[in-house]
């Protein structure tokens, strides 16, 4: 992969297409408008303005893999535990393992390290896949919209993707497979959002780059449901029309309650309000579109129980600290949802896991318990704390209608309205009537409070 990245990008910044594109198939092979588009962020990045700006990319490259080692990893110290903070603590004491660093000067090597703190704060691919928030464009923002770090980290990035499926054979030293036609399509929208990082909100840029991910795929973002359908799209890897459709067919067989949890949690931005980030989320989706024992629409059932649960810990969690974002690693879940056999016991796994805490990020831990079910075939029934928890969604459903309904009520008789027949509900309008003629005197008398009037019925 690194080899890979590292000749992609010299192609990229030599505008030598045809090496660039040669390990692509005929039938895939980007083509010249993207390629003009990629050629257009290079300029954008200012790569080429520095006499030692190529040098720092090429060595980032070189030694971000680094931080995926495991013997490596295993002598990071608490709380430094993903790949770029562990080469955050390798570049900031230990330079003498990564030779490549010592052959830049002090200042080149300060912004490697700052591109190394940026990479971890601000995922590139979490954000092509909308699995980060609004409020990581603002983080990004922040650090200076025209910083040198900045656009050399994310130039770093678009090497990085290039590198994805790797070099092998005769044409090892020879472009990008992956940045393809299909593939660069996300990339190129991402990185054409990402320029505007000066002059335009952190809202502007995030949901710039949702609505245009999706308008391919017909799919509207004129109101919240169409937003929230929108990310879904992307998180969930939508590429056809026919998978769209599939999508909104598992949407429409949610009930109005889960619906409302899943647009409050995928429309907050981390920045008026709190948020959750919940990372290999798109791992987890897929496995459940390819999964026949669990499916999308069963996933995102478990995804409105899972919010729930995160809720409680995240309001304890955020309240000792000055973040608005907390942040779930599904890793494990990802891999239970693709290799889970039984329905059943995919419906009541989330009564079995234990969220670990790691630093700033909570690890969900899928424990034995799930893992010893994984091949299980049999049917089992639902267990009592899944059972308990499916009805206290109910009931806070049907309390929320059963209040809508009480709010219309008084306001009608309140204003001493007698046509109710904008009601369409034929037992309510029934029940109404009867209320209207043994009404209290007091309405007529036009007297506001009206909240002693019992009817249980209604």
């Amino acid at each position: 992969r690194s080899i890979a990245a590292m000749s992609s990008t010299m192609f990229l910044l030599a505008d030598r297409y045809d090496d660039f594109v040669k390990p692509q198939s005929p039938d895939r092979r980007l083509d010249a408008e993207m390629w003009k588009e990629l050629q257009s962020f290079v300029d954008w990045s200012g790569v080429k303005s520095g006499d030692n700006f190529v040098h720092i990319v090429l060595v980032f490259l070189a030694i971000k893999g680094l931080g995926k080692a495991e013997h490596i990893l295993l002598q990071m110290p608490e709380g430094c535990s993903g790949p770029e903070s562990a080469m955050i603590y390798v570049l900031q004491g230990y330079k003498n393992l990564v030779p490549s660093v010592q052959t830049l000067d002090a200042d080149s090597q300060s912004i490697l390290l700052e591109m190394f703190v940026i990479h971890e704060q601000f995922v590139f691919g979490q954000f092509l896949q909308a699995e980060n928030l609004p409020a990581s464009i603002q983080w990004l923002q922040d650090q200076g919209p025209d910083s040198t770090s900045v656009k050399l980290a994310l130039f770093a990035a678009l090497g990085v993707m290039c590198g994805i499926l790797g070099a092998t054979g005769a044409g090892a030293w020879h472009g990008s497979k992956f940045m393809d036609a299909r593939n660069s399509q996300g990339i190129v929208s991402c990185l054409r959002q990402l320029q505007h990082l000066h002059g335009h909100s952190c809202q502007q840029i995030y949901w710039g780059y949702v609505a245009k991910r999706v308008h391919p795929l017909d799919m509207g973002t004129e109101t919240r449901s169409g937003l929230c359908l929108a990310r879904l799209a992307c998180l969930c890897r939508i590429q056809t029309k026919e998978e769209a459709a599939s999508l909104q067919k598992s949407w429409r067989s949610l009930d109005s309650h889960h619906r409302s949890v899943l647009e409050d949690f995928f429309l907050a931005d981390g920045i008026n309000e709190t948020a959750v980030i919940f990372s290999y989320l798109p791992m987890v989706l897929s496995g459940a579109r390819s999964n026949k024992a669990v499916g999308l629409a069963a996933m995102l059932g478990q995804l409105v129980e899972l919010i729930e649960m995160t809720q409680s810990r995240m309001d304890f969690l955020l309240s000792n600290s000055q973040l608005s974002v907390l942040k779930v690693n599904l890793f494990d879940m990802s891999a239970f949802v693709a290799l889970v056999k039984s329905s059943f016991v995919f419906q009541t796994c989330l009564e079995h896991v234990r969220f670990v805490q790691k630093g700033e990020t909570l690890n969900l831990q899928m424990t034995s318990v799930n893992w010893n079910l994984v091949d299980e075939m049999e049917t089992h029934d639902v267990g009592m704390p899944s059972m308990m928890r499916r009805l206290l969604r109910k009931q806070r459903m049907v309390q929320r209608s059963l209040d809508k309904l009480q709010e219309q009520r008084y306001f009608r008789l309140d204003a001493y309205v007698p046509n109710v027949s904008e009601i369409h509900d034929e037992t309510i309008l029934s029940e109404l009537d009867k209320l209207q003629e043994q009404r209290d005197p007091r309405i007529d008398a036009r007297v506001p409070n009206v909240s002693e009037i019992h009817d249980e019925t209604i």
